[in-house]
């Protein structure tokens, strides 16, 4: 098992050496384009992002800022990679959640079984007979006379 572990550590480092690699050499200012420029083209419309604005240009007058932000390949590209592992993990959690809810009310049936257990376990200590060995009792004496 520790050859796994120090496999993993060994590929998380390759994948930050890669990612930090990506970051240092692109470090260019890009628009981002929302759709194919074939579809842009048959729509007769330009839906080029060059500036992303975080704020309406009204409130940012308000606080005194631009709200503009401007992006690098390499910013673009992490935020790409981070919007789909969220998307992912938020997808699997819908995916799962029928196995999530099965698995709870198992669990609480086998706690109710333990219980019930324990609680049999308990009257049998205190004295009393268990039903069926008192009905096997009952049957012996019967074949005994």
């Amino acid at each position: 098992m520790a050859i796994f572990r120090y496999l993993k550590i060994l590929f998380l480092v390759v994948v930050a050496i890669v990612l930090v690699l990506l970051a240092v050499s692109n470090q260019e200012q890009i628009s981002v384009s929302l759709l194919p420029a074939s579809l842009e083209e048959a729509m007769g419309r330009d839906f080029t992002v060059s500036e992303i604005r975080l704020l309406p240009t009204v409130i940012a007058d308000w606080f005194g800022a631009d709200g503009k932000v401007d992006l690098t390949v390499s910013l673009v590209v992490t935020l790409a990679l981070l919007v789909g592992i969220v998307v992912g993990f938020i997808w699997e959690y819908l995916r799962e959640y029928r196995y999530r809810s099965e698995a709870k009310t198992q669990r609480r049936e086998a706690q109710r079984l333990n219980q019930e257990v324990a609680q049999m376990k308990g009257r049998r200590s205190d004295g009393q007979e268990d039903e069926v060995l008192a009905i096997l009792d009952q049957a012996d004496t019967a074949r005994a006379r």
